[in-house]
């Protein structure tokens, strides 16, 4: 009966090669969660894991479509950025 909850507040689930705006989605949708205060404890604690490897995987992809703009702008590609 524990598992079923847990399955109801959210499931660790893998997320490389998700596109970012479906990862920040998710991300939304566990902070409702979480803030609703429907959980245990220990599911709270499962999904601000799940959210913090949500955060991570945002946060590389950004900084790598950053690098690409940063390289792309010094070979004079993009102009205005």
């Amino acid at each position: 009966m524990k598992e079923q909850n847990m399955e109801a507040c959210g499931d660790e689930q893998e997320v490389s090669g998700m596109p970012v705006e479906k990862a920040l989605e998710q991300l939304e949708e566990l902070i409702a969660r979480l803030e609703s205060k429907e959980c245990t404890l220990e599911e709270s604690f499962h999904l601000y894991k799940e959210g913090i490897g949500l955060v991570q995987y945002c946060s590389q992809a950004l900084t790598e479509v950053e690098q690409q703009l940063v390289i792309l702008n010094e070979e004079g590609e993009i102009d205005g950025f």
